[in-house]
């Protein structure tokens, strides 16, 4: 495979129904809010049908590094009750599942990227920073289960004080406002996601950073 193609896998496990998550995650709009580490931009371009197949969105993206990417996306399928599918195009274009699965009273989320790079630095600069590049999606995979975890947990509040105790989400790194020191006091998080391991917070995620090349 050459080296500006990417097939990347990580793996959620939230104690949380696939309703629960499929609600938090088809709102496109609601990504920045909750998801703050990774989308710095989203905005619905047009609406789709039923379960958000046909739907078209813009969002702009980062991970622990400082550039962005920006991209549109088009829901193909999806249900609630098996996952979705989208197709990207912009500074890389490809596929992105995501697949629900219950395993012990939880929800299993089983996410398959398959993209070549179009953003003429990072494909080639892909020949030689591939694995960091994967870590850099690791990482804000490994954002996004946690600030799933903690959405959920804001939505299932009784009270708003309640609500007001869930933890907030990882903020993004640097050029963002106090970035450079969350990334500085994050060493051994990011170097430990570049080999493709994992750490236990209120959930578990299981990160394929190397994966299938």
């Amino acid at each position: 495979m050459l080296p500006h193609r990417y097939h990347m896998e990580n793996e959620w496990w939230l104690e949380a129904s696939r309703e629960e998550a499929a609600e938090v995650l088809r709102d496109t709009a609601a990504l920045v809010r909750w998801w703050p580490g990774v989308f710095r931009d989203a905005r619905v371009l047009r609406d789709g049908g039923p379960h958000e197949v046909g739907k078209v969105a813009e969002v702009r993206v980062k991970g622990w590094m400082p550039h962005c990417m920006r991209f549109e996306f088009t829901v193909v399928d999806a249900n609630p009750s098996w996952g979705f599918t989208i197709r990207a195009r912009g500074d890389f274009e490809g596929t992105g599942t995501c697949r629900y699965a219950v395993e012990d009273g939880a929800v299993v989320l089983r996410f398959t990227w398959v993209v070549e790079v179009r953003r003429p630095l990072v494909r080639w600069l892909s020949w030689f920073l591939k694995p960091v590049f994967k870590s850099n999606h690791a990482w804000a995979m490994s954002c996004g289960a946690e600030s799933l975890a903690y959405e959920v947990a804001r939505r299932r509040a009784a009270t708003a004080e309640a609500a007001a105790r869930v933890p907030a989400p990882p903020l993004p790194t640097f050029p963002a406002r106090g970035g450079l020191r969350r990334l500085l006091g994050m060493p051994r998080r990011v170097f430990r996601l570049v080999r493709g391991e994992t750490e236990g917070l209120r959930f578990r995620r299981r990160m394929t950073a190397y994966g299938p090349s």
